[in-house]
């Protein structure tokens, strides 16, 4: 029985290296590993000593990704509540097997994508909707009295500010597109909240949820 989704669920760790087939030839990989908080691994590859460890960094959040996708699969749409089992290519051994995919960020850090060392998030065309996560913001000030909560993917993710004048500031692209944008607040006690959105300041005074 694993521990629920309240409590830490799962270490990560990253590998790279360099393997040497022959004299001229070597192929460069990258894994990642992932263990239990009750020790159980739950990857294809054990953490190494020289791997890249997170002690305070835990995953909740892991996909499972087949090995291989059929065409037929790519074809037939997934209706709600469908149960479809995740097969294996005929001959291959140890029966069904899928990869263990984590959330990290592999973009190149380029002017696009990246700024201040996280994601600049492009606005996608013809779409009713997107969320972002506010532990991914472009810069944040008085971070030592900012935490991050991780709990139930972006909607449940959470930035908390245990410091008045503290400000966040996200970098979006909206690419042409328009959107309204809603900003999902909690507070205890009375609080004023500014937004400024391409230099034009919106203030809400009196917020309170508890």
């Amino acid at each position: 029985v694993l521990p629920p989704l309240s409590t830490p669920f799962v270490r990560s760790w990253l590998d790279s290296g360099t393997d040497r087939e022959g004299v001229a030839t070597s192929t460069n990989w990258q894994t990642e590993s992932f263990q239990t908080t009750l020790s159980l691994r739950c990857g294809a590859f054990s953490a190494r000593g020289n791997s890249n460890y997170f002690p305070d960094y835990f995953i909740r959040n892991i996909s499972g990704v087949p090995l291989v996708i059929r065409n037929e699969d790519l074809t037939r749409p997934l209706h709600y509540n469908q149960i479809r089992n995740i097969e294996s290519p005929s001959g291959t051994p140890g029966g069904a097997r899928a990869y263990l995919a984590s959330v990290h960020n592999r973009k190149n850090n380029i002017y696009a994508a990246n700024e201040n060392g996280t994601m600049i998030h492009l606005a996608p065309e013809d779409y009713t909707g997107f969320t972002i996560s506010p532990i991914h913001a472009t810069q944040v000030n008085n971070q030592t009295r900012t935490f991050i909560s991780e709990k139930f993917g972006n909607q449940g993710d959470s930035l908390r500010f245990e410091q008045s004048n503290t400000t966040a500031r996200y970098t979006l692209r909206g690419n042409g597109n328009s959107y309204n944008l809603y900003l999902i607040v909690s507070s205890i006690g009375n609080s004023t909240i500014l937004v400024t959105i391409n230099g034009r300041v919106h203030t809400v005074s009196n917020v309170n949820t508890t």
